[in-house]
C-alpha cells in the first residue's frame, strides 16, 4: 500500500528515455512475480479494493493510459465507468487518502483507508468511519 506513489517515479523515468511511448501497466496483482503455491489470500478483500483504487488514483497521476489487472479485484471493476473522468486534487495523510474526480460535472470522492484500524474523516460536514483498508464512496457537493 505505502510504495503506490512510486508509479509516479516509474512514470517519470520512463518518460525520461521514451517520452512518446505510452505507458501501460500489466499485469497488476498482489501476486509476488515468483511462483508460489496459491493466489495471494488478499484478492477479494477490502485490503484489495483500497490497494487497487490508490493504484488506479497514481496511475491516472502519471498519466498512464492502461492499467490491465492480472487478478479480478473489487474496485477496479467498480471504477471501470469512469476512466475518461477527470481527476480532482486531494492531498493524502499517512492514514487516509482520496481518488476524486468529476463524474457528469458533480464532484465524487472515494475515501481510501491505508491502514487496519478504524479511520474517521469528516467531509463537508459528513463523518465518515472507515473500516480497516475500507473504500468508501461520498458524493460531495459542488
Amino acid at each position: 500500500m505505502e510504495n503506490i506513489p512510486t508509479v509516479l517515479d516509474w512514470a517519470r523515468t520512463l518518460r525520461a528515455a521514451q517520452p512518446d511511448v505510452p505507458i501501460r501497466l500489466d499485469p497488476v496483482t498482489l501476486n509476488p512475480p515468483y511462483p508460489r503455491a496459491g493466489d495471494d489470500p488478499r484478492h477479494g478483500t477490502t485490503f484489495a479494493a483500497a490497494w487497487g483504487a490508490r493504484l488506479l488514483k497514481y496511475a491516472a497521476l502519471a498519466g498512464i493510459g492502461e492499467v490491465a489487472f492480472a487478478y479480478p479485484l473489487p474496485a477496479p471493476a467498480r471504477f471501470a465507468p469512469y476512466a475518461e473522468a477527470p481527476l480532482l486534487e486531494t492531498t493524502p495523510t499517512e492514514t487516509v487518502d482520496a481518488l476524486a474526480m468529476l463524474v457528469n460535472d458533480e464532484p465524487h470522492i472515494w475515501l481510501i483507508n491505508l491502514t487496519d484500524e478504524i479511520q474517521q474523516v469528516e467531509l463537508e460536514g459528513e463523518r465518515y468511519i472507515l473500516t480497516a483498508y475500507a473504500l468508501t464512496h461520498a458524493k460531495i457537493r459542488s
